[in-house]
Protein backbone atom coordinates (compact mmCIF):
# COMPACT_ATOMS: atom_id res chain seq x y z
CA UNK A 1 0.00 0.00 0.00
CA UNK A 2 1.29 3.40 -0.93
CA UNK A 3 2.24 5.51 2.10
CA UNK A 4 0.68 9.00 2.30
CA UNK A 5 3.09 11.82 1.67
CA UNK A 6 3.43 14.21 4.60
CA UNK A 7 2.60 17.81 3.87
CA UNK A 8 5.20 20.55 4.28
CA UNK A 9 3.50 21.75 7.47
CA UNK A 10 3.48 18.22 8.92
CA UNK A 11 7.12 17.72 8.04
CA UNK A 12 8.01 21.00 9.70
CA UNK A 13 6.03 20.08 12.82
CA UNK A 14 7.65 16.65 13.02
CA UNK A 15 11.05 18.27 12.73
CA UNK A 16 10.24 20.64 15.58
CA UNK A 17 9.03 17.86 17.84
CA UNK A 18 12.03 15.63 17.18
CA UNK A 19 15.10 16.58 19.21
CA UNK A 20 18.61 15.62 18.18
CA UNK A 21 20.77 14.17 20.99
CA UNK A 22 22.91 17.31 21.22
CA UNK A 23 20.12 19.76 20.47
CA UNK A 24 20.30 20.77 24.13
CA UNK A 25 17.61 22.68 26.01
CA UNK A 26 19.76 25.70 26.85
CA UNK A 27 16.97 27.76 28.39
CA UNK A 28 16.00 24.86 30.66
CA UNK A 29 19.66 24.52 31.65
CA UNK A 30 19.60 28.13 32.86
CA UNK A 31 16.50 27.48 34.96
CA UNK A 32 17.71 24.18 36.44
CA UNK A 33 21.15 25.56 37.32
CA UNK A 34 19.65 28.67 38.92
CA UNK A 35 21.18 31.07 36.44
CA UNK A 36 17.83 32.59 35.50
CA UNK A 37 14.57 32.89 37.48
CA UNK A 38 11.58 31.07 36.00
CA UNK A 39 9.43 34.16 35.61
CA UNK A 40 12.16 35.92 33.62
CA UNK A 41 12.18 33.31 30.85
CA UNK A 42 10.65 34.62 27.64
CA UNK A 43 9.30 31.48 25.96
CA UNK A 44 8.93 27.72 26.25
CA UNK A 45 9.94 24.83 24.00
CA UNK A 46 6.72 22.82 23.86
CA UNK A 47 5.65 22.32 20.28
CA UNK A 48 2.75 19.89 20.54
CA UNK A 49 -0.30 19.22 22.66
CA UNK A 50 1.08 15.75 23.42
CA UNK A 51 4.27 17.23 24.87
CA UNK A 52 2.22 19.75 26.83
CA UNK A 53 0.04 16.96 28.23
CA UNK A 54 3.10 14.98 29.27
CA UNK A 55 4.63 18.01 30.98
CA UNK A 56 1.46 18.80 32.93
CA UNK A 57 1.11 15.15 33.91
CA UNK A 58 4.69 15.22 35.16
CA UNK A 59 3.71 18.22 37.27
CA UNK A 60 0.86 16.16 38.75
CA UNK A 61 -1.97 17.57 36.63
CA UNK A 62 -3.60 15.03 34.34
CA UNK A 63 -6.10 16.83 32.10
CA UNK A 64 -7.65 13.52 31.06
CA UNK A 65 -9.13 13.31 34.56
CA UNK A 66 -12.29 15.43 34.71
CA UNK A 67 -11.74 16.77 38.25
CA UNK A 68 -8.14 17.75 37.49
CA UNK A 69 -9.16 19.41 34.24
CA UNK A 70 -11.79 21.48 36.08
CA UNK A 71 -9.14 22.46 38.62
CA UNK A 72 -6.81 23.59 35.83
CA UNK A 73 -9.61 25.67 34.32
CA UNK A 74 -10.15 27.41 37.65
CA UNK A 75 -6.41 28.15 37.90
CA UNK A 76 -6.45 29.59 34.40
CA UNK A 77 -9.56 31.70 35.02
CA UNK A 78 -8.14 33.17 38.23
CA UNK A 79 -4.84 33.94 36.51
CA UNK A 80 -6.50 35.79 33.62
CA UNK A 81 -8.62 37.82 36.05
CA UNK A 82 -5.54 38.69 38.16
CA UNK A 83 -3.59 39.79 35.11
CA UNK A 84 -6.31 42.03 33.71
CA UNK A 85 -7.70 43.51 36.92
CA UNK A 86 -4.75 43.64 39.32
CA UNK A 87 -1.70 44.14 37.13
CA UNK A 88 -3.35 46.07 34.29
CA UNK A 89 -5.16 49.37 34.43
CA UNK A 90 -8.08 50.41 32.23
CA UNK A 91 -5.77 52.22 29.80
CA UNK A 92 -3.59 49.14 29.36
CA UNK A 93 -6.59 46.87 28.87
CA UNK A 94 -7.63 49.17 26.05
CA UNK A 95 -4.16 49.42 24.53
CA UNK A 96 -3.36 45.70 24.89
CA UNK A 97 -6.57 43.80 24.09
CA UNK A 98 -6.58 40.12 24.91
CA UNK A 99 -6.21 37.86 21.86
CA UNK A 100 -9.49 36.13 21.05
CA UNK A 101 -7.93 32.65 21.03
CA UNK A 102 -6.60 33.26 24.55
CA UNK A 103 -9.82 34.80 25.79
CA UNK A 104 -11.71 31.71 24.65
CA UNK A 105 -9.05 29.21 25.78
CA UNK A 106 -9.68 26.99 28.80
CA UNK A 107 -6.88 24.50 28.11
CA UNK A 108 -3.44 25.00 29.64
CA UNK A 109 -1.92 22.77 26.95
CA UNK A 110 -2.93 25.21 24.23
CA UNK A 111 -1.31 28.10 26.12
CA UNK A 112 1.89 26.11 26.57
CA UNK A 113 2.10 25.52 22.81
CA UNK A 114 1.28 29.18 22.07
CA UNK A 115 4.02 30.29 24.48
CA UNK A 116 6.49 28.19 22.47
CA UNK A 117 5.56 29.60 19.05
CA UNK A 118 8.46 31.80 17.92
CA UNK A 119 6.95 32.81 14.59
CA UNK A 120 7.19 36.61 14.31
CA UNK A 121 3.57 36.92 13.17
CA UNK A 122 2.45 35.28 16.44
CA UNK A 123 4.60 37.32 18.80
CA UNK A 124 1.68 39.17 20.40
CA UNK A 125 -0.18 35.93 21.17
CA UNK A 126 2.99 34.34 22.53
CA UNK A 127 3.68 37.21 24.93
CA UNK A 128 0.12 37.06 26.23
CA UNK A 129 0.36 33.28 26.72
CA UNK A 130 3.67 33.64 28.55
CA UNK A 131 2.27 36.34 30.84
CA UNK A 132 -0.74 34.22 31.82
CA UNK A 133 1.31 31.07 32.36
CA UNK A 134 3.66 32.90 34.71
CA UNK A 135 0.68 33.85 36.86
CA UNK A 136 -0.70 30.30 36.62
CA UNK A 137 2.59 29.08 38.08
CA UNK A 138 2.25 31.47 41.04
CA UNK A 139 -1.42 30.61 41.61
CA UNK A 140 -0.63 26.87 41.51
CA UNK A 141 2.19 27.39 44.02
CA UNK A 142 -0.32 29.00 46.33
CA UNK A 143 -3.08 26.49 45.64
CA UNK A 144 -1.02 23.37 46.26
CA UNK A 145 1.32 24.57 49.02
CA UNK A 146 -0.77 23.14 51.86
CA UNK A 147 0.30 26.05 54.08
CA UNK A 148 -2.99 27.91 53.91
CA UNK A 149 -5.32 25.12 54.97
CA UNK A 150 -4.89 25.56 58.74
CA UNK A 151 -3.40 29.06 58.70
CA UNK A 152 -6.16 30.87 60.68
CA UNK A 153 -6.00 28.26 63.46
CA UNK A 154 -2.20 28.34 63.49
CA UNK A 155 -2.24 32.13 63.71
CA UNK A 156 -4.52 32.07 66.75
CA UNK A 157 -2.42 29.41 68.47
CA UNK A 158 0.86 31.30 67.98
CA UNK A 159 -0.63 34.65 68.96
CA UNK A 160 -1.94 33.09 72.19
CA UNK A 161 1.64 32.16 73.11
CA UNK A 162 2.59 35.84 72.86
CA UNK A 163 -0.50 37.43 74.36
CA UNK A 164 -0.22 35.55 77.64
CA UNK A 165 2.93 37.57 78.38
CA UNK A 166 1.32 40.92 77.51
CA UNK A 167 -0.21 43.05 80.21
CA UNK A 168 -2.69 45.66 79.16
CA UNK A 169 -5.56 47.54 80.80
CA UNK A 170 -7.90 50.24 79.60
CA UNK A 171 -5.90 52.87 81.50
CA UNK A 172 -2.41 51.60 80.61
CA UNK A 173 -0.39 51.01 77.47
CA UNK A 174 0.45 47.36 76.76
CA UNK A 175 3.60 45.97 78.34
CA UNK A 176 5.58 42.78 77.83
CA UNK A 177 6.55 41.01 81.03
CA UNK A 178 10.24 40.17 81.33
CA UNK A 179 10.95 37.05 83.45
CA UNK A 180 12.82 39.31 85.88
CA UNK A 181 9.52 41.05 86.64
CA UNK A 182 10.33 44.24 84.76
CA UNK A 183 7.57 45.56 82.51
CA UNK A 184 8.67 46.66 79.04
CA UNK A 185 6.30 49.41 77.96
CA UNK A 186 5.05 49.21 74.38
CA UNK A 187 3.70 52.12 72.37
CA UNK A 188 2.10 49.85 69.74
CA UNK A 189 1.51 46.14 69.17
CA UNK A 190 0.48 45.36 65.58
CA UNK A 191 -0.84 41.89 64.76
CA UNK A 192 -0.39 41.14 61.06
CA UNK A 193 -3.74 40.61 59.40
CA UNK A 194 -4.34 37.63 57.16
CA UNK A 195 -3.03 38.28 53.67
CA UNK A 196 -5.54 38.27 50.86
CA UNK A 197 -5.16 35.72 48.09
CA UNK A 198 -4.31 38.49 45.58
CA UNK A 199 -1.63 39.83 47.93
CA UNK A 200 -0.01 36.40 48.19
CA UNK A 201 -0.07 35.92 44.41
CA UNK A 202 1.51 39.35 43.96
CA UNK A 203 4.22 38.46 46.46
CA UNK A 204 4.99 35.21 44.64
CA UNK A 205 5.23 36.98 41.30
CA UNK A 206 7.74 39.58 42.41
CA UNK A 207 9.89 37.03 44.29
CA UNK A 208 12.77 35.72 42.21
CA UNK A 209 12.25 32.16 43.53
CA UNK A 210 8.46 32.16 43.05
CA UNK A 211 8.05 29.56 45.80
CA UNK A 212 5.27 29.46 48.36
CA UNK A 213 7.66 27.84 50.83
CA UNK A 214 9.68 31.06 50.82
CA UNK A 215 6.80 33.26 51.97
CA UNK A 216 7.56 33.84 55.63
CA UNK A 217 5.12 36.54 56.71
CA UNK A 218 1.83 34.64 56.87
CA UNK A 219 1.89 35.31 60.62
CA UNK A 220 3.54 38.37 62.11
CA UNK A 221 3.64 40.78 65.01
CA UNK A 222 5.30 44.17 65.41
CA UNK A 223 6.34 45.56 68.78
CA UNK A 224 6.99 49.30 69.05
CA UNK A 225 8.91 50.43 72.13
CA UNK A 226 9.18 54.05 73.21
CA UNK A 227 12.98 54.22 73.22
CA UNK A 228 15.67 52.16 71.54
CA UNK A 229 17.38 51.21 74.85
CA UNK A 230 14.33 48.96 75.52
CA UNK A 231 14.81 46.97 72.30
CA UNK A 232 17.55 44.62 73.62
CA UNK A 233 15.53 44.03 76.79
CA UNK A 234 12.43 43.13 74.77
CA UNK A 235 14.44 40.79 72.54
CA UNK A 236 15.89 39.14 75.65
CA UNK A 237 12.37 38.73 77.09
CA UNK A 238 11.13 37.12 73.87
CA UNK A 239 14.02 34.65 74.01
CA UNK A 240 13.57 33.83 77.69
CA UNK A 241 9.81 33.41 77.20
CA UNK A 242 10.47 30.96 74.35
CA UNK A 243 8.69 33.11 71.80
CA UNK A 244 12.00 33.38 69.95
CA UNK A 245 13.84 30.05 70.19
CA UNK A 246 17.32 30.69 68.74
CA UNK A 247 17.65 27.18 67.32
CA UNK A 248 14.44 27.67 65.31
CA UNK A 249 15.28 31.11 63.92
CA UNK A 250 15.63 31.23 60.13
CA UNK A 251 18.97 33.04 60.21
CA UNK A 252 19.10 34.28 56.58
CA UNK A 253 15.85 36.15 57.27
CA UNK A 254 17.22 38.12 60.22
CA UNK A 255 17.73 41.81 59.54
CA UNK A 256 18.84 44.57 61.88
CA UNK A 257 19.05 48.21 60.83
CA UNK A 258 18.12 49.65 64.23
CA UNK A 259 20.64 48.82 66.95
CA UNK A 260 24.36 48.05 67.26
CA UNK A 261 24.58 44.97 69.50
CA UNK A 262 28.39 45.07 69.71
CA UNK A 263 28.44 48.72 70.75
CA UNK A 264 25.76 48.22 73.41
CA UNK A 265 27.47 45.10 74.75
CA UNK A 266 30.73 46.99 75.31
CA UNK A 267 29.02 49.81 77.18
CA UNK A 268 26.95 47.45 79.36
CA UNK A 269 30.02 45.32 80.16
CA UNK A 270 31.94 48.43 81.15
CA UNK A 271 29.12 49.61 83.44
CA UNK A 272 28.87 46.16 85.02
CA UNK A 273 32.63 46.05 85.65
CA UNK A 274 32.53 49.50 87.27
CA UNK A 275 29.66 48.41 89.50
CA UNK A 276 31.55 45.22 90.39
CA UNK A 277 34.55 47.28 91.54
CA UNK A 278 32.36 49.55 93.60
CA UNK A 279 32.79 52.58 91.35
CA UNK A 280 29.05 52.66 90.63
CA UNK A 281 26.27 52.18 93.12
CA UNK A 282 23.48 49.74 92.35
CA UNK A 283 21.17 52.66 91.58
CA UNK A 284 23.77 54.29 89.32
CA UNK A 285 24.29 50.99 87.53
CA UNK A 286 20.54 50.59 86.92
CA UNK A 287 20.33 54.17 85.68
CA UNK A 288 23.36 53.76 83.39
CA UNK A 289 21.68 50.86 81.60
CA UNK A 290 18.89 53.20 80.55
CA UNK A 291 21.34 55.62 78.95
CA UNK A 292 23.28 53.17 76.80
CA UNK A 293 23.28 54.38 73.21
CA UNK A 294 22.38 51.42 71.00
CA UNK A 295 22.14 53.41 67.77
CA UNK A 296 24.61 52.26 65.11
CA UNK A 297 27.14 54.83 63.96
CA UNK A 298 26.45 53.81 60.35
CA UNK A 299 23.20 52.27 59.18
CA UNK A 300 23.76 49.29 56.93
CA UNK A 301 21.97 46.17 55.76
CA UNK A 302 23.74 43.06 54.51
CA UNK A 303 23.07 42.64 50.79
CA UNK A 304 21.49 39.20 50.76
CA UNK A 305 19.16 39.95 53.65
CA UNK A 306 17.78 43.27 52.48
CA UNK A 307 14.39 43.58 50.84
CA UNK A 308 14.77 45.35 47.53
CA UNK A 309 11.34 46.95 47.94
CA UNK A 310 12.08 48.42 51.37
CA UNK A 311 13.48 51.92 51.62
CA UNK A 312 17.03 52.16 52.95
CA UNK A 313 15.54 54.55 55.50
CA UNK A 314 13.39 51.79 57.06
CA UNK A 315 14.72 51.05 60.56
CA UNK A 316 13.74 47.84 62.32
CA UNK A 317 14.96 44.67 63.94
CA UNK A 318 13.33 41.79 62.11
CA UNK A 319 13.57 38.04 62.52
CA UNK A 320 11.63 34.93 61.57
CA UNK A 321 11.26 31.98 63.90
CA UNK A 322 9.52 28.66 63.27
CA UNK A 323 6.75 27.62 65.66
CA UNK A 324 5.50 24.05 65.84
CA UNK A 325 1.71 24.08 65.69
CA UNK A 326 -0.53 21.16 66.67
CA UNK A 327 -4.08 21.24 65.34
CA UNK A 328 -6.85 18.70 65.72
CA UNK A 329 -7.39 16.64 62.59
CA UNK A 330 -11.08 16.82 61.53
CA UNK A 331 -10.77 13.46 59.77
CA UNK A 332 -9.77 11.86 63.07
CA UNK A 333 -12.96 13.12 64.70
CA UNK A 334 -15.01 11.51 61.93
CA UNK A 335 -13.07 8.27 62.36
CA UNK A 336 -13.65 8.34 66.12
CA UNK A 337 -17.41 8.75 65.62
CA UNK A 338 -17.44 5.89 63.11
CA UNK A 339 -15.48 3.72 65.53
CA UNK A 340 -18.03 4.31 68.27
CA UNK A 341 -20.86 3.38 65.93
CA UNK A 342 -19.06 0.19 64.87
CA UNK A 343 -18.41 -0.74 68.48
CA UNK A 344 -22.12 -0.43 69.25
CA UNK A 345 -23.05 -2.38 66.13
CA UNK A 346 -20.53 -5.15 66.80
CA UNK A 347 -21.30 -5.30 70.54
CA UNK A 348 -18.06 -3.79 71.71
CA UNK A 349 -15.71 -5.67 69.35
CA UNK A 350 -13.16 -3.21 67.88
CA UNK A 351 -12.32 -4.37 64.38
CA UNK A 352 -11.22 -1.04 62.92
CA UNK A 353 -8.10 -0.39 64.99
CA UNK A 354 -5.98 -0.46 61.83
CA UNK A 355 -7.90 2.52 60.45
CA UNK A 356 -6.79 4.66 63.37
CA UNK A 357 -3.16 4.30 62.32
CA UNK A 358 -3.99 5.83 58.94
CA UNK A 359 -5.53 9.05 60.27
CA UNK A 360 -3.39 10.97 62.78
CA UNK A 361 -5.12 12.68 65.67
CA UNK A 362 -3.28 15.96 65.01
CA UNK A 363 -1.95 17.87 62.04
CA UNK A 364 1.56 18.97 63.05
CA UNK A 365 3.50 21.56 61.08
CA UNK A 366 6.06 24.31 61.49
CA UNK A 367 4.75 27.80 60.72
CA UNK A 368 7.03 30.83 60.39
CA UNK A 369 6.39 33.79 62.71
CA UNK A 370 7.82 37.13 61.59
CA UNK A 371 8.67 39.49 64.46
CA UNK A 372 9.50 43.15 63.99
CA UNK A 373 10.77 45.42 66.76
CA UNK A 374 10.93 49.19 66.27
CA UNK A 375 11.30 52.25 68.44
CA UNK A 376 8.60 54.89 68.32
CA UNK A 377 10.60 57.29 66.14
CA UNK A 378 11.32 54.64 63.52
CA UNK A 379 7.67 53.57 63.59
CA UNK A 380 6.43 57.11 63.02
CA UNK A 381 8.95 57.61 60.22
CA UNK A 382 7.76 54.41 58.54
CA UNK A 383 4.17 55.67 58.30
CA UNK A 384 5.10 58.46 55.90
CA UNK A 385 7.71 59.24 53.28
CA UNK A 386 9.87 56.83 51.26
CA UNK A 387 9.81 54.09 53.93
CA UNK A 388 6.01 53.96 54.22
CA UNK A 389 4.09 50.73 53.70
CA UNK A 390 2.10 52.30 50.86
CA UNK A 391 5.33 53.10 49.03
CA UNK A 392 6.55 49.54 49.65
CA UNK A 393 3.37 48.04 48.17
CA UNK A 394 3.53 50.40 45.18
CA UNK A 395 7.12 49.33 44.46
CA UNK A 396 6.10 45.69 44.78
CA UNK A 397 3.20 46.08 42.34
CA UNK A 398 5.34 47.92 39.81
CA UNK A 399 8.01 45.19 39.96
CA UNK A 400 5.37 42.51 39.38
CA UNK A 401 3.89 44.48 36.46
CA UNK A 402 7.28 44.80 34.78
CA UNK A 403 8.04 41.15 35.28
CA UNK A 404 4.78 39.88 33.78
CA UNK A 405 3.83 42.64 31.35
CA UNK A 406 7.28 44.01 30.52
CA UNK A 407 7.62 42.38 27.08
CA UNK A 408 4.04 43.37 26.16
CA UNK A 409 4.48 46.95 27.34
CA UNK A 410 7.73 47.22 25.37
CA UNK A 411 6.24 45.78 22.19
CA UNK A 412 6.98 47.81 19.08
CA UNK A 413 3.91 49.91 18.17
CA UNK A 414 4.01 48.69 14.59
CA UNK A 415 3.98 45.03 15.67
CA UNK A 416 1.22 45.78 18.15
CA UNK A 417 -0.88 47.49 15.49
CA UNK A 418 -0.40 44.65 13.01
CA UNK A 419 -1.11 41.76 15.42
CA UNK A 420 -3.61 43.10 17.95
CA UNK A 421 -6.33 43.52 15.33
CA UNK A 422 -7.05 39.79 15.61
CA UNK A 423 -8.32 40.21 19.16
CA UNK A 424 -11.76 40.59 20.68
CA UNK A 425 -11.86 43.68 22.79
CA UNK A 426 -13.18 43.08 26.28
CA UNK A 427 -13.61 45.21 29.34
Amino acid sequence: MEQPVASADQTSENHLNKREPWDLAWQEFELVLGEKPLLDSLHLQINSLERASALLKGCGLNLNVASQRRHSERLLGESVHFLRHVLMGAHERERLPMPSQIQECDDLRVLLVMASDLKPRNQYDRLWACAILKIVHAVASLEFSGMLEDLPLARRQIFRRIKKHLKSTAAEAPAFQHPSGEQIGLAVVDWKEEKSRSSLILKLIHKSENLMDDVFDYIGVRFVVRDNHEIPLLLDALIRRDIVIPHLVIAPRSKNTLIDIGKGKKLLTLAKDLAGHGELTAEEYRESRRHVDWSPDVFRTSGDRSNRFSSNQYRSLQLTVRHLVRLKNPAHRVLTAMSMQLENYQQGIRSNHLLETLVPEENIRFYPLEIQIMDLKSYEDSKFGPSSHEKYKANQLEAARKRILGPLLALDPLILASQAHKTIRCR
